[in-house]
């Protein structure tokens, strides 16, 4: 059985100095050498922080005076433009008021805000970049999904067939977005010759003998438009695969009672398909029981897990490039590094 022992961990605020508040998001640069934080903070509204990687050492984010000038509400989430490197670096952050901030930097920190995008009218739950970073999708809390073109930060299609919050939204494809919300669906959405967006998929996961919430919270992928790994309220995770260009549900990992707010996978560079999934305090990896020599009963079993990661719920946990990490953060406001050996 593989392992996961903590490696770093940013430092607790010196005594009766004011708690840091929770951390919603994380990202990892393309170079697998630094990664930016963002969340909330009861002093100034928001945090964003970035970090060396693994060590996390603090860099400058050319916003230590909270002077940058993007949206002072609380920072929901963030994402590496695929295409940064160590010197062009652009990253897109998703604000709770609904606008989307793009900084840009030379290296890998002290950024610049370079746009602001607009047009959503709540909280931004996700953003995706396609591969070659054409595109920028953002999903919200007004029921919309937004497709912004990253040459001219003008929306390229508003996608609305959701009838509640868009928890997640993940590019399968150059041409193909899925999308999962409150309303417990998943969609597909693919661009056609005429460059126009439709929907394609409207997939509504079978809700099975178990009560609880039916909330979609959160998309993960391999790389590829293959497999589909979606996490509901109840902590389990339905897996779709590419069925000669329709997804179907081909198993799902056990529920845990917890909201799955993410399921991340690593890349193809990592020599294994270890899935994240957090659960509570928590997070678990899982693995296709086939990559065990077992293809018996259940499609996928748990390889190892870290019950008490954080102290409150884990709101993200990624895979490092080359999949021999793991970084989590959750309610109490930390950023943690583990190492993983896998068995």
């Amino acid at each position: 059985m593989s392992s996961l022992t903590l490696e770093a961990s940013s430092p607790l605020p010196p005594p009766l100095s004011p708690q840091p508040g929770p951390l919603w998001s994380l990202a990892l640069h393309p170079s697998n050498t630094s990664l930016t934080i963002v969340g909330s903070s009861p002093t100034h509204g928001y945090r964003f922080h970035v970090y060396t990687f693994p060590d996390l050492s603090p860099l400058p984010t050319g916003d230590d005076d909270h002077d940058l000038g993007f949206d002072k509400r609380t920072l929901r989430c963030c994402i590496y433009d695929p295409t940064s490197s160590l010197t062009s670096t652009t990253l897109a952050l998703g604000s709770f008021s609904g606008s989307i901030s793009i900084l840009h930097s030379s290296s890998l920190s002290s950024f610049s805000l370079t746009q602001t995008l607009q047009g959503q009218e709540s909280e931004i739950k996700s953003l995706s970049y396609t591969p070659s970073a054409d595109i920028l999708a953002s999903s919200s809390r007004d029921k919309t999904l937004w497709l912004w073109d990253t040459q001219t930060y003008e929306p390229l299609s508003i996608l609305s067939s959701h009838t509640g919050d868009v928890k997640s939204c993940l590019f399968l494809t150059p041409l193909k977005i899925a999308s999962c919300g409150y309303d417990g669906l998943l969609k597909i959405w693919e661009e056609d010759e005429d460059g126009d967006w439709s929907q394609t998929q409207n997939l509504e996961p079978e809700k099975g003998e178990e009560l609880g919430d039916d909330t979609l919270w959160c998309i993960g992928g391999m790389g590829s438009s293959y497999r589909i790994f979606v996490g509901n309220g109840k902590g389990e995770v339905i897996v779709y695969q590419d069925e000669n260009g329709r997804y179907e549900e081909i198993g799902r990992i056990e529920g845990n009672n917890e909201e799955c707010y993410e399921v991340n996978l690593p890349s193809v560079k990592a020599g294994h398909c270890g899935i994240l999934r957090t659960g509570g305090m928590g997070f678990e990896v899982f693995r296709e029981k086939s990559s065990f020599g077992q293809i018996d009963g259940e499609k996928f079993r748990k390889d190892c897990e870290v019950k008490y990661a954080h102290d409150g719920e884990v709101n993200c946990v990624k895979w490092c490039r080359g999949g021999e990490r793991v970084v989590s953060v959750g309610d109490d406001g930390r950023v943690r590094v583990w190492k993983y050996d896998i068995g």
